[in-house]
């Protein structure tokens, strides 16, 4: 009997299916019909596609199966296409992600466009079967929704997605991108470090911004999102918080997306501290958009560069990691 951690030419034939013929996941449109033969050019559009995306495509059965997973997923988790086909979800994600993979497929508005994140496992030594001892975990953006295959109205539900991994900083290319800049928090996401660049982009000098907390920061408007990004931080060890507004120097703000990782001690395997690489994603404004339906309490908080005092309370608290 042929392992399927070490197939044989004879006995694995070459699986090779065209996903992105038939949904393009970044955009709000039905899926088109997925064509009989793959012309050259297609083939090469797919392979730019997913080097420029940064994850693999992945298709799941309402099940959480595994029925399709593209090629390239061996370049982020170390295993093989043929290893996952065919595994079910709960099997190789991490069981704390379990409560919240199920949500997901029991929700009941199926059309709307889905983005979460879990943790699923991988290994660090290539040829390693998926259920080595050494296998460990990685966190994954996946962004997707879910297909009705078929026109008959019973017709299951598939979920297609493009899962991205989160890079680790010690992985992160040197120097950085133009737009790019690092900073490193305390647990409580004070600054204990702050890039000279932020000064450029924010108005920012490191003196400004050391001893004080994030979440003083930001745009009184982005502060439920501010704060479940961070909480999942804590739970997952990683996390992308999309993005939101940095308030600058002086007044007006800049759009940042911040891709944020716990490092851990390594000798007693405890957090001790956060590392965050911000990406901006538009210069800055001069003015708040107020909306209309802000009360006056919330937009004052915007204009003088506060947030609201929940948020900030509740990262100060002693002991509030064992809280997640």
């Amino acid at each position: 009997m042929t392992s399927l951690s070490n197939p044989t030419p004879s006995s694995s034939p070459s699986i090779h299916l065209n996903p992105l013929q038939s949904i393009d996941l970044r955009r709000d449109q039905k899926p088109m019909a997925i064509a009989d033969e793959t012309s050259e050019t297609s083939k090469q559009f797919e392979d730019c596609y997913l080097k420029a995306s940064g994850g693999f495509v992945m298709v799941l059965s309402m099940e959480q199966d595994i029925v399709f997973v593209s090629q390239n997923v061996s370049s982020f988790l170390g295993i093989s296409q043929v290893d996952l086909l065919g595994q079910n979800l709960m099997d190789i994600s991490h069981p704390c992600d379990h409560s919240e993979i199920r949500e997901l497929f029991t929700a009941k508005l199926m059309t709307e466009r889905k983005s979460f994140f879990f943790r699923m496992k991988c290994v660090s030594s290539k040829g390693r079967g998926i259920n080595t001892k050494s296998s460990s975990f990685k966190v994954l953006h996946t962004v997707g929704r879910f297909i009705k295959m078929g026109e008959s109205s019973n017709e299951d539900f598939t979920f297609i997605a493009l899962a991205t991994p989160i890079p680790h900083p010690v992985d992160i290319e040197i120097p950085l991108g133009t737009f790019t800049f690092l900073s490193k928090h305390s647990l409580d996401m004070k600054y204990t470090y702050a890039d000279d660049r932020m000064e450029e982009f924010m108005g920012y000098k490191r003196e400004d911004l050391i001893g004080r907390s994030l979440f003083e920061f930001h745009h009184a408007q982005d502060y439920k999102n501010i704060e479940r990004a961070f909480k999942g931080l804590f739970t997952k060890g990683q996390f992308d918080t999309g993005q939101y507004r940095f308030l600058a120097q002086g007044g007006g703000y800049v759009w940042v997306s911040t891709q944020a990782t716990v490092i851990y001690n390594e000798k007693n395997g405890k957090p001790q501290s956060v590392v965050c690489v911000n990406y901006v994603i538009r210069s800055k404004y001069d003015h708040f958009p107020v909306c209309c339906s802000l009360n006056d309490k919330t937009a004052n908080a915007a204009r003088s560069q506060t947030v609201p005092r929940p948020l900030l309370d509740m990262f100060s608290k002693p002991g509030f990691l064992n809280a997640l």
